[in-house]
């Protein structure tokens, strides 16, 4: 009777522990291999403002992972830093799973199925599927923005508006004019002073003509031609105060990374201007006057949008060319005359939409600021 039931006992400790094998056993994907339990999932997020591709986003990723009955079982969430894809490491053995892409407001969102990607995920000796997550929003407007400066006010340093720039737009959301204002501190108003509007032909802005608002004279005109392919080719800047036109001839080189602009003036003066973009933002650029070097500069960026890139048109000193906004500048003059003021590095707040709300200006050897507050329609 012992031995029987010693056999019993066996017998049954060996089923409870061929079933515990199981349970604990690792899940078997689809080409035979066993699950480990995470497996890296290669994704990426792609961000276009307008018409504009933004390859430098940051995002956040939150996925969560569903049984068959569409309970989640899992969840976790990822920081995401473009542009290059990122690996998320996701629990194995889920039956589906949501991952969706979150930046400055906006989401996107896709379901996958578990054993999908298993099969798909990042491993060696095998070319990982690379699930892209896009997004097109339209840009914000700039309904206008307040020029400031720190002033010393009753003993305490202050920031009092000096000058304002309003925006009217068409129905197709281009610009329609800009509005010029200067704050006048006795009354605490902003004066009119001049007024730009906007012409448009197939490719893009034609011209632009600015008058003064006060006397109805004529302060400058900007023409604009294209190339046959819809790219700038040449602006023509015509001042009527100094009475001199700047023609600027826009060359492309290097898959359009290296850009030179000569200027030529009626007055008999020229100059080249010449910059290296990287995801569309100005790194470095040089000024020459003929043989002489007049200064250099280098370049770094934020990774969030710059409203000014978004007005359609390009302003014929370049100001605007930029689609991030501009952290830092190391600019060393050596001849053609030098600024009072050198603009160092920039500080930002930025609203929910990752646009700047306040950008601050800091500059070298000084320890006064300027400050621009952007306000959207």
């Amino acid at each position: 009777m012992k031995t029987k039931m010693i056999t019993v006992v066996l017998i049954l400790i060996s089923i409870v522990s061929c079933r515990e094998d199981v349970i604990n056993s690792p899940d078997i994907g689809s080409d035979g291999d066993p699950m480990d339990t995470w497996m890296q999932v290669r994704v990426k997020f792609e961000l276009t403002v307008g018409n504009i591709y933004y390859p430098n986003t940051d995002a956040e990723f939150r996925v969560s992972g569903y049984n068959e009955q569409d309970v989640e079982q899992w969840n976790k969430t990822f920081s995401y830093t473009g542009p290059q894809p990122n690996d998320l490491a996701l629990r194995t053995g889920l039956h589906h799973y949501r991952i969706e892409a979150n930046a400055w407001g906006i989401s996107t969102e896709q379901i996958f199925n578990g054993n999908d990607l298993w099969r798909e995920r990042v491993r060696d000796g095998s070319v990982p599927l690379t699930r892209v997550f896009t997004k097109s929003i339209e840009p914000k407007s700039i309904a206008y923005y307040v020029h400031s400066k720190q002033e010393l006010v009753n003993g305490e340093v202050v920031m009092v508006p000096y000058a304002k720039v309003v925006f009217e737009y068409n129905t197709d959301r281009t610009v329609k004019a800009i509005n010029y204002y200067d704050f006048d501190e006795s009354p605490g108003v902003f004066i009119p002073t001049k007024q730009s509007k906007f012409s448009y032909g197939s490719a893009g802005v034609s011209t632009i003509i600015t008058n003064d608002v006060n006397n109805h004279q004529r302060v400058s005109v900007d023409w604009y031609t294209y190339e046959a392919s819809a790219r700038l080719a040449r602006i023509i800047h015509q001042d009527f105060n100094s009475d001199i036109t700047t023609e600027v001839g826009i060359t492309y080189n290097e898959n359009n990374r290296i850009i030179n602009a000569t200027y030529s003036l009626s007055n008999g003066g020229s100059f080249e201007y010449e910059f290296l973009k990287k995801a569309d933002n100005v790194i470095s650029d040089r000024t020459t006057n003929g043989s002489e070097l007049c200064n250099t500069g280098n370049y770094e960026y934020d990774r969030n949008v710059n409203p000014l890139k978004h007005l359609g048109y390009v302003d014929y000193l370049f100001r605007n060319y930029s689609i991030s906004n501009r952290l830092t500048e190391s600019v060393e003059y050596k001849a053609c005359g030098f600024p009072t003021l050198i603009p160092e590095r920039y500080s930002y707040t930025y609203d929910a939409d990752g646009y700047p709300s306040i950008v601050t200006t800091h500059y070298k050897n000084s320890e006064g600021t300027t400050q621009i507050e952007y306000v959207y329609q």
